[in-house]
């Protein structure tokens, strides 16, 4: 083997034909970066939770949701672990960082910085795009139409950076809708015949899963001592019980959505984009769930709704949410799970949208009861439809 072939390896689609694919460390490295970002976002509510403040929280969130995104399908796709696979994805964390860096600014209107570092973030993609090009055999047409939607995105963005703030935001909205389209060409005019390793891209979501409810264990531990010294003790226990059920529900019933995803375009973005609803609902979980309970400890009030409010349409928004995705793409869909879940999902939100309490702490006991009620009938009707399941195929 010569030296060059040593640092730089061929490039072919990862498809299921591999069998077992877990995460790679660089991915899970990487994955830090947006741990840092999302916290940083939830400095938008440092004056209270009003409309302009929970819209500008989602669309920060699903600009950090995109940029991961786009790297994990690219990874999840043509992962080849060369010296310049690896180089582009040590140097995204960069970028994301200094994205995170400029939130106060951006909310203020200053997008000049966080756009230069949005171009980085699309320069690597396009260099790896390229390369899939230049170097793989199969799915070119497919490469190109990624390559396309973000070059056009890039050059679009490009300019924003010298127009007036008005035409700025038509630019990058406009630069942004290149980069869903893209993808969504790609795999139509490939016919949808591109293997996905199924098994990675749902292990790779359930890890950024997994960062977000890190994100609601933190919210907890910030306000432990604070809480726990108080008459409001309790309000911890209902707190972990939340979460816990969060985890449950995401992990233990139902994950896999027993589904494949390779060649399948519509579960393909079912899947992915679907993702970001779980995921913003999560996010939303996490940080007003930290502000409720240091209210909770005897701290101000701040402007606008209640935390808990939020807390308890977000929880509801994530059942309802999860469950739109799992009943999209899954092959197994037992009436006594989703029936309830919808119903419950329904119940959550209403109980947020027209508030009976004044108090968070009332806000997250009743969440708690609810969600960890279907959580239990989760678990059991699930054990339940497994065994029928398993005793009618044996």
């Amino acid at each position: 083997m010569s030296k060059r072939k040593q640092f730089i390896k061929p490039i072919k689609i990862r498809s299921d034909q591999e069998g077992h694919r877990q995460a790679t460390w660089i991915e899970l490295f990487i994955d830090l970066a947006f741990v840092l970002g999302i916290s940083q976002i939830g400095n938008v509510f440092s004056d209270g939770f009003t409309a302009s403040s929970l819209i500008n929280y989602a669309l920060l969130f699903l600009l950090f949701f995109w940029i991961w995104n786009r790297f994990t399908w690219y990874a999840s796709m043509y992962d080849n672990d060369d010296i310049p696979y690896r180089i582009c994805y040590l140097t995204l964390i960069f970028p994301v960082l200094g994205i995170a860096s400029e939130i106060e600014s951006i909310l203020l209107g200053d997008f000049h910085n966080a756009i230069i570092y949005y171009l980085f973030i699309n320069l690597l993609l396009l260099y790896l795009w390229s390369r899939v090009i230049r170097r793989a055999n199969k799915l070119k047409k497919n490469a190109w139409f990624f390559f396309g939607g973000y070059a056009i995105s890039t050059i679009l963005i490009s300019i924003s950076l010298f127009t007036t703030v008005q035409f700025q935001i038509v630019l990058l909205l406009f630069g942004f809708a290149f980069e869903f389209l893209g993808p969504v060409l790609g795999w139509y005019f490939s016919k949808s015949k591109i293997p996905i390793h199924s098994d990675h891209v749902i292990e790779r979501h359930g890890l950024f899963t997994i960062i977000l409810l890190g994100e609601c264990i933190v919210a907890i531990s910030l306000n432990f001592n604070a809480v726990f010294l108080t008459e409001n003790w309790y309000v911890l226990f209902f707190s972990f019980i939340i979460v816990l059920s969060l985890w449950w529900l995401y992990f233990d019933c139902g994950y896999g959505y027993t589904t494949k995803l390779s060649k399948n375009i519509t579960k393909v973005f079912e899947f992915g984009y679907g993702q970001f609803f779980v995921y913003l609902a999560i996010a939303f979980s996490g940080i007003t769930l930290e502000y409720a309970l240091h209210s909770t400890s005897g701290n101000h009030h701040l402007d606008g709704f209640l935390p808990g409010q939020i807390l308890i349409c977000a929880i509801g928004f994530f059942i309802f949410a999860l469950s739109a995705v799992q009943l999209l793409i899954s092959n197994d869909k037992p009436l006594w799970v989703y029936l309830p879940r919808i119903t419950f999902s329904l119940i959550l939100i209403g109980c947020g949208l027209f508030p009976v309490f004044k108090e968070n702490k009332h806000f997250i006991i009743l969440t708690s009861i609810l969600i960890l009620s279907l959580t239990v009938n989760d678990v059991y009707q699930w054990a339940k439809y497994n065994l029928t399941h398993s005793s009618g195929t044996a």
